[in-house]
């Protein structure tokens, strides 16, 4: 029997046997063909290229358990209905659910290009926050002391003897300067407030890495679109009118419980994001990783990254 490499399909970087990577699984998105043909139909899946075109040495996590739930299959069972088209008839007669899994495919990515794709944020979210939700004013160390007359800005908070008026998402100082990053010259935050010391790592992170401190509400609409959930614009309208929430679907399910799942989604998230500034998305094979309009250094980052990881393979081979 003979054996075989795949390649990821984010960075073309050769999957050998042994190697960490990751199968996740795609699926058809019906709303916005044009533009994003596939979405992730699950969270990402670890483990090691077995060199037959398969997963072996699969990382359980509470990811792989809810798939086993709810497909009532194994992971290694599940794996195999992508990759072995002999194998995945005999499953299918004993799962569950598996209708779901009408017009879904895969793709593999290098482990350690998800990583660092899943975990850099780039230069123009860093420190840009939806500075009027009141979470991230709570966590900054504003407290709410009331409401005004104002029709929009009708929120007011207070740090050190200052107020701010919030609309719930943005904030503005009471002469009706915005606030639009954490620290810098133009709008920030830094200019009007004495931060705290042990506040200043906030200015690091981006919206989407301060998940945890967030309602589960705002959680869902900055997260779950990822996974095909509803737009930003309306989705917490959707889930506030929600008295008995579904539990049918895998992204029920991934909804009912985000918390449980808020570290896979949000690196999911920023993967998602940085994919766009490759001129890619989820596939079941690219052809190309230019620059997207506008984003050729963040573009080169990546590259940068890619070489590095590659070379390391080449000194394997050594």
């Amino acid at each position: 029997m003979g054996s075989w490499s795949v390649y990821c399909e984010v960075s073309k970087i050769a999957i050998t046997a042994g190697d960490e990577c990751i199968l996740l699984p795609i699926k058809r998105n019906k709303g916005r063909v044009g533009y994003l043909p596939y979405l992730p139909a699950t969270l990402p899946i670890f483990g090691n290229y077995d060199d037959y075109g398969g997963l072996e040495d699969i990382i359980e996590d509470n990811n792989t358990k809810l798939i086993e739930e709810h497909f009532g299959i194994t992971i290694d069972e599940f794996v195999t209905l992508f990759v072995d088209g002999e194998e995945a008839s005999i499953i299918s007669k004993n799962m569950l659910n598996y209708d779901e899994l009408s017009e879904w495919n895969f793709m593999w990515i290098n482990r350690d290009v998800y990583e660092f794709m899943s975990n850099y944020a780039n230069t123009d979210s860093i420190g840009h926050l939806e500075f009027g939700n009141h979470d991230i004013l709570t966590l900054i160390g504003f407290e709410h002391i009331g409401s005004s007359k104002d029709e929009r800005f009708n929120r007011i908070y207070r740090i050190n003897d200052e107020d701010f008026m919030s609309d719930g998402t943005w904030l503005q100082t009471k002469k009706g300067n915005s606030i639009f990053n954490f620290d810098g010259q133009y709008n920030a935050l830094s200019k009007y407030v004495d931060i705290p010391e042990d506040k200043k790592w906030i200015a690091n992170q981006s919206m989407n890495q301060l998940w945890m401190f967030l309602s589960d509400n705002k959680i869902k609409s900055n997260l779950l679109r990822v996974l095909g959930g509803k737009e930003i614009d309306s989705f917490e309208r959707f889930i506030s009118r929600q008295t008995k929430p579904n539990n049918k679907t895998l992204l029920d399910k991934y909804t009912n419980n985000i918390r449980e799942y808020g570290d896979l989604l949000c690196g999911l998230t920023l993967f998602r994001n940085n994919l766009h500034c490759m001129s890619n998305t989820f596939l079941p094979y690219t052809k190309y990783i230019t620059p997207q309009c506008g984003d050729h250094r963040e573009h080169q980052v990546f590259l940068d990254k890619f070489s590095e990881i590659n070379k390391s393979k080449i000194r394997e081979y050594e």
